[in-house]
């Protein structure tokens, strides 16, 4: 009788010896033959390596940027008449040949190259202002630079197509330029473009008989 208590006592102490080994272990990481050699994967808890990886993934799925556009002139909200809706003649001033705008209405000419920005006119480019008949220097008349941006070249031109005088226009400068005689036409090109054609007071620029003003 003694005997099978002492072995009824010695097998439940085995038993609760087990049940306390068992115990101490963290949960769902009971070791056994099958995962012993198996690599222990820890989940990262560094907010860095977190960010990291949903970034990476992320990228995986990211469309390619779209290839930038070339410059184009874009529309202008300070002026009335946009230069691309503007009719264009080419005038060949010394030996290149220019773009001109043509300036052939009341509405075109009195806004001139106004709020035009740096960048907008190229160097053989221009304006032409095509009066309806000759301008008579009578002391009163003459361009002037108000709300433009940027310095030009002001030619005053006779029907013929004799320069009359070459100015430069200073940017945002409103005194009066004179013509220093009568004149038909004036083109305005951006400044140094006159010097650079050798453009001076009696040279001739060819300026197309067909173009008058509306």
């Amino acid at each position: 009788m003694i005997a099978r208590r002492l072995r009824f006592l010695g097998g439940f102490a085995l038993t609760c010896l087990l049940i306390l080994v068992q115990g101490c272990q963290p949960s769902g990481a009971v070791e056994t033959a099958e995962n012993r050699d198996k690599p222990v994967v820890v989940a990262s808890t560094d907010p860095a390596q977190v960010e990291s990886t949903v970034s990476t993934d992320a990228s995986k799925d990211k469309e390619p940027a779209a290839p930038e556009t070339p410059f184009e002139r874009s529309e202008n909200p300070s002026r009335i008449n946009q230069l691309d809706e503007l009719k264009i003649a080419e005038v060949k001033i010394g030996k290149d040949n220019y773009k001109l705008w043509l300036m052939d209405t009341d509405s075109k000419r009195q806004e001139g190259m106004m709020f035009l920005r740096p960048g907008d006119v190229k160097p053989l480019e221009g304006m032409l202002f095509i009066f309806p008949e000759k301008q008579v220097d009578d002391g009163q008349r003459g361009f002037w630079m108000k709300n433009c941006t940027f310095d030009i070249d002001i030619l005053y031109v006779e029907d013929s197509g004799k320069v009359v005088s070459v100015h430069r226009g200073v940017a945002g400068n409103e005194t009066s330029l004179p013509p220093g005689g009568d004149y038909r036409y004036v083109v305005e090109l951006l400044y140094g473009q006159a010097k650079k054609q050798g453009i001076k007071k009696g040279s001739v620029i060819p300026i197309p008989k067909n173009l008058s003003a509306i």
